[in-house]
């Protein structure tokens, strides 16, 4: 009974080899019985694939794989025979039948210098940001500095306020350098009642900021910012009122003769009809 049973598991093996291999009933007589792919092996009367075609990667060259819809040997990815094979950015490694890199080519950032990257669409080392080998690596506001390799901002530009004056702030939109709120480098960057002096804005001649740029009797009109008597002050007649006149030593506007503010402005037994300034 074991012989049978072996017999039989042998029989299956080799039905199975055959069926693999393309052979339709078995043993073939001619290429004919054969698949299209396939020959058949005389020596052995069974259906082998022909030379470049197959059935499994078995079937071909160490860099090949199998195309099983095509049943046919393919050079394998990364592997090649020439150039051709391989990307644009490789050369055929002729010995192993490998895809290497090409000169001033790169797959990462390791085959680069330091101060470079690596495109992966393009395989190509370029310098990383910040860096350069000439102006066109750098952006427009920017130059290189081929000693350094190291790009940097023409006078004026910036991309941080490091990059200006200290009374510049930088406008990373334009990347130029303008004055911060209150400084200037020319008189129009100010109010119009404002002059640039040392890169600060500060009040014309005839207008003022604070009361403290003004006379004693004066305070500075924050509207207009310019320097107003204060009330009952005054610098000319115009100042006071009709009934008054403008006491220049002290800038004090002070009730003419006859008239009055108060009845301490009278004679004895007058006294200040404060309706017309008048001492009756």
């Amino acid at each position: 009974m074991k012989k049978y049973v072996v017999a039989f598991i042998l029989v299956v093996l080799v039905a199975s080899f055959l069926f693999m291999h393309g052979c339709a009933g078995g043993h073939c007589k001619t290429s004919s019985d054969c698949k299209s792919w396939q020959y058949c092996d005389m020596n052995r009367s069974v259906c082998v694939p022909k030379p470049g075609m197959c059935n499994s990667n078995a079937d071909c060259q160490e860099w090949e794989t199998c195309n099983r819809d095509l049943h046919k040997c393919v050079i394998a990815e990364g592997r090649c025979l020439v150039d051709a094979d391989c990307e644009s950015w490789q050369v055929c490694n002729t010995k192993d039948k490998t895809c290497v890199l090409a000169p001033g080519f790169c797959n990462s950032n390791a085959d680069c210098k330091e101060i470079e990257e690596c495109n992966t669409e393009t395989h190509m080392c370029e310098p990383r940001e910040g860096f350069c080998y000439n102006n066109y690596d750098c952006n427009a506001w920017e130059t290189c500095n081929t000693d350094k390799n190291i790009c940097e901002v023409i006078p004026g530009k910036c991309n941080s306020n490091s990059d200006c004056n200290t009374w510049e702030v930088c406008d990373t939109g334009k990347h130029e350098c303008k004055p911060r709120e209150g400084f200037c480098n020319v008189d129009s960057d100010c109010e119009d009642w404002q002059k640039c002096l040392e890169h600060k804005c500060v009040a014309r001649l005839g207008f003022c900021d604070s009361t403290s740029e003004c006379n004693d009797w004066e305070y500075c009109d924050p509207q207009q910012h310019v320097c107003v008597v204060k009330r009952d002050m005054c610098n000319s007649n115009e100042d006071c009122e009709e009934w008054q006149y403008c006491y220049a030593e002290k800038h004090e506007c002070r009730p003419k003769p006859g008239m009055c503010n108060t009845d301490a402005d009278c004679g004895l037994g007058q006294f200040c009809d404060e309706r017309v300034h008048e001492c009756r």
